[in-house]
């Protein structure tokens, strides 16, 4: 075989060796930048001419601690070759071997311990305490809480009334500003703490605007606008006239009456009715008339309307959120003083401190450079801009620049490495724009000292692989091409040889659509097809899925072997719907784990301990109580809690429970042992004792592939606790609320379990980045792309922060206050956003060695034909068209493969049917809850449902209907459960809530429509009247209300749909789902059944509490597409008769098992 060659030897040797020079080299992904940092090094050290001798005067600056671990093994271990290579060198020996010995002492590390190691080496300069405590991730955050709730204390306490944050707060809440949305504007993620060395201070008191100017500068466009409509226009109802004038009347209606108080104006311009659209208002060209401007100069007068309602808005925007930031940062500056006086120092402040005494001490900038000979950076693609500032202050010729743009290099001192095609962590304040500032900087240094160099030799992927990258990202980068914002592409080249056969494959699925369900759908059908593929990958030993054997490679030729689970990974953009894949491969018995995911609060068994846990810190919780008990620790079924209740028990914690269900009641007093111990012992030790006592780890660990994985994940949840405790966090309660905001915060990964499983690797990109695998899988891809929500957005440039903020202003429902600066800004970062996606695609296909597989379930293309937003996106020119295939074909050196399903676990060869663990104890229970209630010969049960008049071979499908039975039923309880979970004040979150239930039924193709019957339950007249009882008081609507009844010798069990307290008494909500021709027919059939829920409601709010019942049928419309109610007014007449049928039905023998007292009410005619 022909000797390779590297084909930019020449520029590694350079990079490695010229000592005189400072170099910005680009590192494409596989070209061995790791290697060229070590050569760096070592030249650094053992130079004849220049090297230091002296490890301890070259700094090397990584991205992760991992990642300083490695670099410095690494550096180890040339320094071992090179002590044998000198074996005849005495003096090099001697130099060799001093460096071995001191390389423990050598700064190797991130940039926060190197910023922390300086620090202490000149603390009086920069204003800390000398044995300052660094504070790590989890101290920082309860430290920003606890002096977040100091600062309030010292605001709201005497003596503080002429703070200009506290009259800036008060002013806040007057406004209708919520108390937690400024929390998190000061601590959160994204807010003014975190921020607080880029910005300026900001005045908490900016002075009021002139709003009522602003209102009379209305008047003369909307005169103007009104005199335009009376006489150009031809015909009063046209639709521009009509928009028009609704304007001008709202707006001189408010000119005539304006409000005293800003808030209240404010409130009412936001209230004007202003079309913000390019056609706005629009109507019909040929009702007006052209010889006075026909419909242009409408949309003009139009125009000039809404510009100065827009800019009244504007002031008061404005104004409000220039209040928010400088409340904010005045709790900013405070809490960074205190937290400096008690000698704790967090992140920011290490860079941030060290940038200022850098910047603002010469002698201190002096000092510290006379320590380092050599600064290598690793990753700077990535830098935080203050670490940036930093290492080019230290660089610096000489201590002269006041400002870091203007530091004139010394030569050689400073090597950065990066690739700007993976720079993927903006949201860590990574700023591509600040890697093409220093890339500027360096290229731009006088006589020559400085340079940029490019390595492309890849060393990682197949040949074949390298040329579809080239050739897809080449366009995918310079069609986005901007400078600040998006590289242009560097090419690499293939170092390996070619192997025959394509090595690029696309999993093609439908395009699916943009219903409701679609996305869960098309995830569904995704998975299954990955397990197939995972199936017919593992094993294979055939051409098709072959991957190199590197410890069978003789130097002649690559060898290949079939591939194990473990050289697979599926890479994700986030893991927010990685269950739907976990799933899958659950079902097909592919084993796997999730590889740190920053999901690790979502994980079900951390969610359910920490439920339990809730359950132990406050017992009059009772969903956390009933949570705990049907949570995966104890496991107990619907079934059986029902029939412990019904058997007298309590779900109290307190409570004497019937001895016939010990089992349950043996849990309870589980968790109250927990609560009597909770005030003395620490949360760790709970959590520890909680765990130990539900026997978690023995049932998790024997529970399938992922059962190592969540016992990992639990005991990571003691080990929190207990560094919580640490951190000087007190309490069971307060560590359940720092749980929940680390779960909001999604930053928390899983724990890891020891690497030595055959198991497929599941990861997010951003975890995926600087590993390799032989088999990478692109998922989820086409499906919905990466939300932005209205987090602070800094201007680097002014030195400020942009935000919008919420608001209730008076009178008026909450609103987003989004500036002019912060809607400019939003675009900007929207397009930063869309170009980091492209490279985080970059970074996801340069994973691979030998395969590269790119799953495609959705759709890649808008309407109009442009790039839907998706990550997969801006490859829509690229990737086959959808095609309906039976086998795979290669197009253009691409495999595409139709998606098949994985065959069943029976059928597969040797293959062990994977026991559900769950599913079967469910049915033990419920066989032994028969058993139970047979021996013990109860009352009857029956339920309201069951009281229905219906025919029972038609009204339920007929015996031949078994299927339309079914789907019928799943669709009911789909609606049901939308209704259960939507915001009763937002139509919108109907969608996103049948999608969810679809999926919990495992039904998605049910989503779109329980959506549409949802929705028009949503807008009928009853649950209307219940979300305004709910907005006037939340404690005056219950949902899926549990409710049971002794009634004349039978148990009486269900739930209620929808329960509230009208003006006059509660109302009962029924929501129907079957066919329903006409109000008489729905009464007929559901009365009995409204009746007994009246009769069962009443046991629990005293007789005559309940003043209707309303059944809502989704199907029959009204013609405002709100569900036709039919609504039974109780009486004593309507209760006697609900005690007859309920007698009746237990005489018959019509009782119901009790996980049919809900459902069994819903649609039954197939839909």
């Amino acid at each position: 075989m022909p000797e390779r060659t590297v084909c930019d030897a020449d520029v590694r040797r350079r990079v490695t060796t010229d000592l005189t020079t400072c170099f910005l080299l680009e590192a494409g992904a596989g070209t061995g930048k790791t290697r060229v940092l070590v050569d760096r090094y070592v030249t650094c050290v053992l130079d004849p001419e220049r090297g230091t001798g002296d490890v301890r005067t070259v700094a090397a600056i990584t991205f992760t601690e991992k990642a300083a671990g490695e670099l410095r093994q690494r550096v180890r271990e040339e320094f071992e070759r090179q002590a044998l290579a000198a074996a005849d060198d005495p003096d090099r020996a001697e130099v060799v071997s001093r460096a071995l010995d001191m390389l423990d002492d050598a700064p190797i590390s991130t940039i926060h311990g190197f910023a922390g190691r300086l620090l202490r080496e000149f603390p009086v300069e920069a204003g800390v305490d000398p044995a300052f405590e660094q504070l790590d991730q989890l101290g920082s955050d309860l430290e920003r809480a606890q002096l977040w709730d100091e600062w309030l204390s010292e605001l709201a306490g005497a003596g503080a009334e002429s703070d200009p944050a506290r009259r800036g707060l008060s002013r806040l809440l007057r406004a209708g500003v919520r108390l937690e949305r400024l929390r998190e504007l000061a601590i959160g993620p994204r807010g003014v703490f975190g921020e607080r060395y880029d910005i300026e201070p900001a005045s908490p008191w900016p002075d009021e605007p002139d709003l009522r100017g602003a209102l009379e500068a209305l008047e003369v466009p909307l005169s103007r606008l009104a005199s335009f409509c009376g006489s150009a226009c031809s015909t009063a109802d046209d639709r521009g006239c009509v928009a028009a004038m609704e304007l001008v009347d709202a707006g001189t209606a408010l000119l005539e009456r304006p409000p005293d108080d800003i808030d209240e104006l404010a409130a009412a311009l936001y209230a004007l009715p202003v079309k913000d659209t390019p056609t706005a208002p629009g109507g019909a060209k040929g009702n007006w008339d052209p010889a006075q401007g026909g419909k242009d100069e409408l949309r003009a007068r139009y125009r000039a309307a809404a510009a100065a309602v827009s800019a009244a808005r504007e002031a008061y925007a404005a104004f409000l959120t220039s209040v928010a930031v400088g409340v904010a940062d005045g709790f900013s500056r405070w809490a960074a003083a205190a937290q400096l006086a008690q000698g704790r120092l967090d992140f920011t402040d290490l860079l941030g401190r060290l940038r200022d005494l850098l910047a603002g001490d010469l002698a201190a900038r002096r000092a510290l450079q006379g320590r380092f000979a050599y600064i290598l950076v690793d990753e700077f693609q990535d830098t935080d801009p203050l670490q940036a500032e930093i290492v080019f202050f230290l660089c610096e010729r000489a201590a002269r620049a006041h400002d870091w743009r203007e530091v004139v290099l010394q030569p050689g001192k400073l090597f950065v490495v990066g690739d700007p095609k993976q720079s993927i962590y903006r949201f860590r304040r990574a700023d591509i724009g600040m890697y093409d500032q220093v890339k500027r900087l360096i290229a731009d240094q006088p006589d020559g000292a400085g340079a940029l160099e490019v390595i492309r030799q890849n060393f990682r992927t197949t040949p074949t692989i390298v040329d579809w990258v080239n050739t897809v990202f080449a366009g995918v980068f310079d069609d986005d091409r901007e400078e600040g914002r998006q590289p242009g592409y560097q090419p690499v080249e293939a170092y390996r040889p070619r192997a025959d056969g394509p090595r690029v494959a696309v999993l093609l699925g439908d395009e699916y659509g943009t219903a409701a369900g679609a996305a869960e759908a098309a995830r569904r059908a995704e998975g299954q097809a990955l397990a197939a593929l995972l199936l017919a990958m593992h094993g294979d030993a055939h051409e098709s899925w072959t991957v190199q054997d590197r410890d069978a490679d003789d130097g002649a030729g690559e060898a290949w072997r079939a591939p194990r689970w473990a050289d697979i990974a599926i890479l994700f953009r986030s893991t927010t719907h990685l269950e739907t894949y976990e799933q899958a491969l659950r079902d097909a018995g592919v084993p796997y784990r999730v590889d740190g995911g920053a999901s690790y609060f979502a994980r079900r068994e951390v969610d359910d301990a920490l439920l339990c846990l809730r359950a132990v810190d406050d017992p009059s919780d009772g969903p956390a109580v009933y949570g705990a008990l049907h949570s995966s620790l104890f496991g107990f079924s619907d079934d059986e809690l029902f029939l412990f209740w019904a058997g007298g028990g309590r779900f109290d914690l307190f409570a004497e429970q019937p001895q016939q269900h010990a089992a349950v009641a043996e849990a309870l007093a589980t968790l109250r042992r927990l609560h009597e111990r909770r005030t003395s012992a620490e949360p760790h030790e709970l959590a520890q004792e909680l765990l130990r006592a539900a026997r978690a780890s023995e049932v998790l660990a024997a529970s399938g592939p992922a059962g190592p994985q969540a016992v990992a994940n639990l005991q990571k949840l003691v080990d929190r606790a207990r560094a919580f405790s640490g951190a000087g966090g007190r309490g069971l309660g307060a560590f359940l609320s720092w749980a929940a905001e680390a779960g909001d915060a999604a930053g928390e990964k899983e724990s890891q379990v020891d690497d030595d499983g055959d198991v497929v690797h599941l990861l997010t990109i951003h975890k995926a980045k600087g590993l390799e695998y032989p088999i990478v899988i692109l998922a989820g891809g086409a499906l919905a792309g990466h939300g932005n929500g209205g987090e602070p957005i800094g201007d680097r440039e002014r030195r400020r922060l942009a935000i919008r903020l919420k608001a209730e202003l008076p009178g008026a429902p909450a609103r987003d206050l989004e500036p002019r600066r912060y809607t400019d800004l939003r675009e900007r970062e929207k397009l930063m956003e869309a170009s980091e996606a492209r490279r985080l695609l970059y970074v996801a296909a340069t994973r691979a060695r030998d395969r590269l597989v790119v799953s495609c379930f959705g759709r890649l293309r808008n309407k109009d034909g442009s790039p839907a937003g998706v990550l997969l996106g801006p490859l829509a020119d690229v990737l086959p068209a959808p095609a309906a295939l039976d086998a795979p074909v290669e197009d253009g050196g691409v495999l595409v493969l139709p998606p098949e399903a994985p065959p069943a676990a029976d059928d597969r060869d040797g293959a062990p049917a994977e026991v559900d663990l769950e599913a079967s104890r469910a049915d033990w229970a419920r066989r032994r809850s028969v058993l139970i209630e047979a021996a013990r010969r109860p009352a009857p049960a029956t339920s309201p449902s069951g009281l229905e008049h219906v025919d029972e071979d038609v009204g339920r499908g007929g015996p031949g209907a078994p299927a339309g039975r079914a789907r019928a039923l799943a669709l009911g309880s789909a609606v049901h459960r939308v209704m259960e979970l939507c915001d009763l004040s937002d139509e919108a979150s109907l969608e996103v809530m049948a999608e969810a239930a679809a999926r919990e039924l495992e039904r998605p193709d049910l989503a779109a429509e329980a959506a549409e019957l949802a929705a028009a339950c949503w807008r009928s007249a009853p649950v209307r009247a219940a979300a305004r009882a709910a907005a006037s008081d939340p404690e005056r609507v219950y949902r899926e209300v549990p409710v049971g009844a002794l009634t004349d010798g039978v148990v009486v069990g269900g739930a209620v749909d929808l329960l509230f307290r009208g003006d006059e008494g509660w109302v009962v909500v029924d929501y129907k789902t079957d066919r329903v021709a006409e109000p008489q027919e729905l009464l007929a059939r559901y009365r009995p059944q409204g009746a007994a829920y009246a009769l069962v409601a009443e046991a629990l709010l005293g007789t005559g509490s309940v003043r209707e019942v309303c059944f809502v049928a989704a199907r029959a419309r009204q013609p405002d597409g709100s569900a036709l109610v039919v609504t039974v007014p109780v009486d004593d007449e309507l209760r006697a008769e609900a005690r007859r049928e309920i007698a009746g039905a237990a005489a018959a023998g019509r009782a119901v098992v009790p996980d049919e007292l809900v459902a069994d009410d819903e649609a039954v005619t197939p839909a």
